[in-house]
């Protein structure tokens, strides 16, 4: 008895979950737009320099590494 009810419940869940629902794709916005990239070049007191994004936010440690 629980056999015949398990399977009468799997096939009415097979055929009513088998939907051929077709949706649009949504308009796609593939331009992406950043604003114009700006450059200083950083000097942290260390054994190296380089070009900084004005946009980025870095922290210094002591021991010159960066995070």
């Amino acid at each position: 008895m629980k056999h015949s009810v398990f399977l009468l419940v799997c096939i009415i869940g097979l055929a009513t979950a088998c939907k051929d629902e077709v949706l649009p794709k949504p308009k796609a916005f593939l331009r992406l737009e950043y604003n114009q990239a700006e450059y200083a070049q950083t000097d942290l007191g260390c054994t190296y320099v380089f070009d900084k994004n004005l946009a980025a936010n870095i922290q210094e440690n002591k021991d010159c590494s960066l995070i």
